[in-house]
C-alpha cells in the first residue's frame, strides 16, 4: 500500500475566498484538514484577511494551485495591449 505524506500550509484569504476553499475541500480534497480554524489577522500587512492552516496529501497539492491561480486570474485579469507597430499606425493615422 502507498503510503501518504502530508504537507502543512499557511495562506492568508479574504473572507468569500475562505467559503469557497472550504466547498472545494468538501468537494475535491477530502482528505485536507485545517490544523486549526481560521481566524481573521487584525494588524499588519494582512490586515482584514483570514488565516488559514492546513494539512494537504502532497499528491493534492497542483490541484490547490490550479485553484491559486484561478483565482489570481480573477483578481487580476490580463489587460488587452495593443503590438507597437498598431500603436504607431493610429497614432500617425490620426493627424
Amino acid at each position: 500500500m502507498k503510503e501518504k505524506f502530508f504537507m502543512k500550509s499557511s495562506i492568508h484569504l479574504s473572507e468569500n475566498r475562505l467559503s469557497e476553499l472550504k466547498q472545494f475541500f468538501d468537494s475535491d480534497l477530502p482528505l485536507t484538514k485545517f490544523v486549526h480554524e481560521p481566524y481573521k489577522e487584525t494588524n499588519g500587512y494582512f490586515k482584514d484577511k483570514w488565516f488559514v492552516t492546513i494539512y494537504i496529501e502532497e499528491s493534492d497539492r497542483n490541484k490547490l494551485h490550479d485553484l491559486y491561480q484561478k483565482w489570481h486570474d480573477e483578481d487580476y485579469p490580463l489587460e488587452k495591449c495593443e503590438g507597437f507597430f498598431k500603436k504607431i499606425f493610429n497614432f500617425f493615422n490620426c493627424f
